[in-house]
């Protein structure tokens, strides 16, 4: 191991104490202030976008438009347009900004479903919050009530029914003409019940074919559409994880420490240890003198006093 290392290690176990107390205030405070943070709650909205669940065979064409148009209501969840009507709809005490800051909207394009959520230290914000801007969103697509696309597949729907009543209809009067018919051996009468038996049959087929093509247009999905799926139901709190972040803080202050340290160390050119003088001059020690604390006044008067026999002892030999 290098010098610089052993350095470094000795100044670390030197400081040692200064670590392990910034990692006990540093994690304390960082527990303390956690602690005593107000929960947070969320609530998630989860809506379908494209032909995926009303289509019987969706196209793949559709299915990749609508993996683009995901991004698109993600994009429309948190705009001022949606959620300026939110804030309307549910007289909620706070700016535009301030609803986006709780809202999230995720989109994921393999399976073509927006996750909507929505933070809030109100626990009963997020669900309502969540559900406004999901139904705002519904409102917005070709899938709401009032567009003019729905009202025709309406319209599709009560024809359906009308043509399948008049089928019903014709096939009665078929079944009936039929067994006229077999019940009668007059020329005349067999050639007025197979003219009508013609009529019908030309007649039901001609609703079979309508209701054919009528089942197409009523079973054909828009593309641009999206669906709630989950609704927000009731709001869970988030773990905060406060030990974690004690940890983290506590591990912050270590490595905090050890920088001011080192960086102390790394510019510090004195010499502390006979080791280090060693290291410095490239030569072996042949000793050291040890430090030795001062003793007590006592012991001082007594050694000066040994002292001042010394000389005088050596003065009468001198002389």
């Amino acid at each position: 191991m290098g010098s610089s290392a052993k350095k470094y290690i000795q100044a670390a176990m030197r400081w040692a104490w200064l670590v392990l107390l910034a990692v006990v205030i540093a994690g304390s405070i960082s527990y303390y202030i956690g602690a005593r943070q107000p929960r947070t709650y969320e609530a998630a909205t989860r809506l379908v976008v494209g032909p995926g669940i009303t289509a019987i065979n969706p196209d793949l064409n559709d299915m990749r438009a609508a993996a683009q148009l995901i991004w698109i209501y993600a994009e429309f969840a948190t705009s001022d347009e949606v959620l300026q009507q939110v804030i309307d709809d549910n007289n909620l005490p706070m700016s535009v900004d301030e609803l986006r800051s709780k809202v999230t909207a995720t989109p994921d394009q393999t399976t073509l479903w927006l996750t909507l959520r929505v933070r809030s230290k109100d626990e009963g914000l997020p669900v309502v919050v969540a559900n406004a801007v999901a139904n705002a969103l519904v409102n917005m697509s070709p899938a709401a009530a009032g567009i003019p696309e729905n009202q025709t597949k309406t319209y599709i729907g009560d024809q359906i029914k009308k043509v399948e009543q008049e089928l019903s209809a014709a096939q009665d009067k078929l079944s009936a003409a039929e067994a006229g018919f077999d019940a009668t051996k007059d020329p005349i009468v067999q050639r007025f019940y197979q003219d009508q038996i013609t009529q019908q049959r030309v007649y039901a087929a001609d609703l079979r074919n309508v209701l054919t093509t009528m089942y197409g247009l009523y079973q054909s999905t828009y593309t641009n559409q999206i669906a709630v799926v989950e609704p927000a139901t009731e709001p869970h709190a988030i773990d905060t994880n406060v030990p974690l972040g004690a940890m983290l803080a506590a591990l912050a202050g270590v490595i905090a420490t050890l920088g001011i340290v080192f960086t102390f160390v790394y510019f510090d050119d004195a010499i502390h240890t006979p080791n280090e003088l060693r290291d410095a001059i490239g030569l072996p020690l042949l000793g050291v003198i040890g430090k030795h604390k001062p003793g007590s006044k006592k012991k001082r008067s007594r050694s000066s006093s040994v002292k001042r026999n010394e000389k005088y002892l050596l003065g009468e030999q001198q002389y």
